[in-house]
């Protein structure tokens, strides 16, 4: 009669164990099951130029003339992008390069050959700052024009000169 006993309480602590809980869920509010979902997309792909290398050329220039400011030439490029949902997204423009450090604007790519030359490049008529991303449109991308810039004071030597830069637009 013990066990019985000792049984009955312990049935009665296992349900009361497990009732209580609802019980005290029920003094206190209502439980209710949120169930959340979603699809995750990838926002679709762009392509400069085809990917294929854009190269703009100054020609000869005489060296007593870079810092005229007249040698200017557009960047010619087009942006396409896939379809796709890019709805709450943005489509970024940067140019990422070694910037020369005599440009205040940040906006200079500097010569491989000459550090105290330079090729400035301009969006729609303001400095690009290099390494930093720019809001556009794809139905409305910015103009590119490259300026050959030096260094104030200093004097250059002849010969070949070049800059390379990555140019990138992505949905972010």
């Amino acid at each position: 009669m013990v066990w019985d006993r000792q049984l009955w309480i312990l049935f009665l602590a296992i349900l009361l164990a497990i009732i209580s809980p609802r019980i005290f869920a029920a003094n206190n509010g209502d439980i209710t099951i949120v169930n959340v979902s979603g699809v995750i997309l990838d926002t679709p792909a762009c392509s400069i130029n085809n990917d294929r290398t854009i190269k703009v050329s100054f020609g000869y220039v005489a060296v007593n003339k870079v810092d005229s400011g007249e040698f200017r030439q557009p960047i010619p490029y087009d942006i396409s992008c896939e379809q796709g949902d890019v709805s709450g997204v943005a489509l970024k423009l940067s140019l990422t390069g070694i910037s020369a450090d005599f440009d205040s604007d940040d906006a200079t790519l500097v010569s491989a050959e000459q550090s105290d030359l330079g090729i400035k490049i301009y969006q729609n008529g303001v400095p690009f700052k290099i390494n930093e991303p720019l809001d556009i449109s794809i139905n409305s991308i910015p103009s590119l024009e490259a300026v050959l810039v030096q260094r104030a004071g200093a004097n250059l030597e002849k010969g070949d000169f070049s800059a390379t830069a990555t140019l990138k637009a992505v949905y972010q």
